[in-house]
């Protein structure tokens, strides 16, 4: 593994060392890339979302679901079933409740991912169909790339009007028969805040009708279920506009939680961490383990504490289904890669047959994290076994959208899509070989385009850190906090002695130790240490010099708090 120091941005660096002191001002200036609003961006406290009507067709939507409130028509939301989908869907129930809309009127469409997948899918289209009641489709966290089943429901239903609103990717062909587009990466238009997900541009077209109705309604509710939706789709929070939705949402719950972070509470604080690590995770275990995840919508939505804390105990043990899955899938492809000759290759590609498509994108990142190569996972798919279906992770500089694009162009019956980190695919079985050659040479041809050396695992850190660690100093930089994509949480290097090696969990597959610096001693975790490390750990002895990799935790246990290090990598000097 390669351990790489942060760079410095000294612009940054000075202008954040007028507001900030001790190592705080270069935590920033390693991570934020300009001095614009930086005073607002530490604050978070405040933001300016700009005008929403500057997002092309946004007005056409406003008007059109206003006007189906006057008739109290049918509406039906079409959603992902991912944690920006879901949550899209909860704030327009949540935000169509708030001004008195029959939820009886109500019909929410999940996408099913082993039905279809994601998107506005021919089987969401034939739900539709065969509703006669539906006057009004919203997607929501979806419809840029759907224009075939948008305009064959037109085509089937001049009776149903749809409005489009999503934040991906825009092809060259859009669903321009749509009554409304909104999209704020359209080509043509003009909001300013592009990076925003699915739920908040969901957020911005109920919030506007709320408008319309009575502006002194409260909906900062919605808002914090956004904040979850942009945590979940790993949105930046070096963004001023997703860190002020993030920050704000998070204060308010700590002093006003929904039910369902009533229930969370009891286990978890609230902050990104407890969003990223517990509540995500659990959102998406639904429809990787092909269980309706329309739970959820109810979970986030519910103003009964009694269930949601039902719900909750459900999505924990769909989540622990999964986990033990994912546990088996992973030791397949760890298998392949290791009489696969990947050693000598720049990209990763894997078939199990045995695999499910809800679960090879954690596959694929498992892969990527371990081998630092762009890489993606197969597996037969669902309903078709002449046909594969892939997820793919990539590294930075290498745009595995772009590679997978290039590698299916020529391959019959191929079909793909993604972002630059995040790819999905399909391709036939038969294919499989062949698309990994061409996915092999797409990814060598960027490589080389962008001067990129060996691939292997690498973790940024952001400093050697020799001085005394104290709680106060683990305070003060948990100030910085939200950090998530984009503002990741500081990380350092310790040098010290090994002292006091035990392990903990099944299989003793945990470990923890206290790292002697000298002028303190402090606790160290290190979760999985036998997939981390290139070593035994057990083979260590107690006096042994290493370096730490990690972050600061305190670990507050009977009222009292402790420092920990989290550890994210080490190597025996």
């Amino acid at each position: 593994m390669k351990w790489l120091k942060r760079q410095t941005n000294e612009r940054v660096l000075q202008k954040a060392s007028e507001t900030l002191d001790g190592v705080l001002p270069y935590v920033v200036a390693k991570r934020l890339k300009d001095v614009d609003n930086i005073d607002a961006f530490l604050a978070a406290d405040s933001f300016d979302f700009a005008d929403p009507f500057k997002m092309k067709d946004f007005s056409k939507g406003v008007d059109r679901l206003f006007e189906a409130l006057e008739r109290n028509e049918h509406i039906t939301i079409s959603c992902d079933y991912d944690a920006d989908g879901l949550g899209a869907a909860s704030i327009l129930k949540k935000g169509l409740n708030l001004i008195g809309f029959r939820l009886t009127n109500l019909e929410i469409i999940v996408s099913e991912r082993y039905n279809g997948g994601y998107g506005f899918n021919k089987a969401v289209c034939d739900k539709i169909i065969e509703n006669p009641n539906s006057s009004l489709v919203i997607t929501v966290d979806q419809g840029s790339s759907d224009h075939v089943q948008i305009e064959r429901l037109i085509s089937s239903r001049s009776d149903v009007d749809i409005i489009v609103t999503d934040h991906h990717h825009v092809p060259e062909i859009t669903p321009d028969k749509a009554l409304a587009f909104i999209n704020p990466n359209r080509e043509d238009d003009r909001y300013p805040h592009k990076d925003i997900c699915g739920a908040i541009v969901a957020l911005l077209l109920i919030s506007a009708v709320i408008d319309k109705i009575d502006p002194t309604i409260d909906r900062s509710k919605l808002f914090d279920i956004g904040a979850i939706s942009t945590i979940g789709d790993m949105m930046p929070l070096d963004s001023l506009v997703n860190r002020f939705i993030v920050k704000s949402s998070l204060a308010r719950m700590k002093h006003n939680p929904s039910p369902f972070w009533r229930v969370i509470m009891e286990n978890y604080p609230i902050n990104e961490e407890t969003v990223g690590f517990y509540l995500g995770p659990r959102i998406n275990a639904f429809s990787r383990m092909g269980v309706d995840p329309s739970i959820v919508i109810e979970f986030l939505t519910t103003d009964v504490r009694v269930k949601a804390q039902k719900i909750w105990d459900k999505m924990t043990e769909v989540n622990d289904q999964r986990k033990e899955l994912n546990k088996s899938l992973k030791k397949d492809a760890e298998l392949s890669l290791s009489t696969g000759g990947y050693d000598q290759k720049n990209s990763i590609s894997v078939f199990l047959e045995d695999g499910a498509s809800g679960l090879t994108g954690i596959v694929a990142s498992n892969l990527k994290e371990s081998t630092g190569k762009p890489s993606i996972c197969f597996c037969p798919k669902h309903g078709d076994p002449d046909m594969i279906t892939g997820s793919g992770r990539s590294v930075s500089g290498i745009d595995i959208r772009k590679c997978v694009m290039e590698a299916i162009e020529g391959l019959e019956d191929a079909n793909g899509g993604g972002h630059p980190a995040a790819c999905g695919l399909t391709i036939k079985r038969a294919d499989f070989n062949l698309f990994s050659e061409l996915f092999e040479k797409s990814v060598n041809e960027k490589m080389a385009a962008n001067n990129i050396g060996k691939l292997e695992p690498v973790i940024e850190f952001d400093a050697v850190f020799n001085q005394f660690v104290s709680l106060e100093f683990v305070h003060s930089i948990n100030k910085l906090a939200p950090f998530g994509m984009g503002f990741e949480k500081p990380i350092f290097a310790y040098k010290g002695y090994i002292d006091q090696v035990g392990f903990m969990g099944e299989d003793s597959k945990h470990a923890r130790f206290v790292l002697d610096k000298g002028d303190q001693r402090l606790n160290c975790v290190l979760f999985n240490h036998q997939e981390m490390l290139d070593f035994d750990l057990k083979a260590l002895h107690n006096g042994q010099e290493i370096y730490v990799i990690g972050d600061l935790n305190i670990n507050k246990f009977r009222g009292e708090e402790n420092l920990q290090i989290m550890v994210k990598a080490l190597k025996a000097i």
